[in-house]
């Protein structure tokens, strides 16, 4: 607390307190005493929700995630941001983002596929589990792509799946 008050050491000593839910409050000061929470990206978001702040939180990785010149950390930003949107449109907006800003990677597609398929969005989920098995190296690897999302699928009960052969 008695650190000056520079963004690059608040940030340091707010990561420290990130590691202490009891400490939320006092890192998030540390970081409001240099500049908004929302501009210290990730960790503000985190610090924002752990104070009950959510739509801080979701302004602090949207202001992150459409900064973000890097795609698969720009991607990974959409993906942390899904969790925080108020609606179902709003969260496959920043999974569709995700994918968008990198669309060979296979977490962001993992976790738009969860999403669709939750939503009961078969098609979609389907495309998705298409890509993935296409961007998957080697027999092996395909089938796993493969039997995950059949498991998934399946889990959910999804009555579409029939039409693949699947009881």
């Amino acid at each position: 607390e008695r650190a000056p008050r520079h963004p690059e050491l608040a940030a340091l000593i707010a990561q420290l307190d990130l590691a202490h839910a009891e400490r939320a409050e006092a890192a998030l000061g540390i970081l409001v005493d240099c500049m908004p929470a929302a501009e210290f990206g990730w960790l503000g978001a985190q610090l924002l929700v752990r104070v009950g702040d959510v739509q801080g939180a979701r302004h602090a990785v949207l202001l992150a995630a459409t900064r973000e010149v890097y795609p698969p950390v720009a991607a990974g930003l959409w993906q942390q941001l899904a969790p925080l949107a108020p609606s179902a449109g709003e969260r496959m907006d920043a999974l569709d983002r995700a994918v968008a800003s990198a669309p060979s990677l296979s977490s962001v597609r993992w976790a738009r596929f969860e999403a669709r398929v939750e939503l009961g969005d078969e098609q979609g989920a389907l495309a998705d589990a298409e890509s993935l098995e296409a961007a998957a190296a080697g027999t092996r690897a395909r089938h796993e792509v493969l039997l995950r999302a059949a498991d998934r699928l399946v889990a959910r009960g999804d009555p579409g799946l029939g039409a693949y052969g699947i009881p």
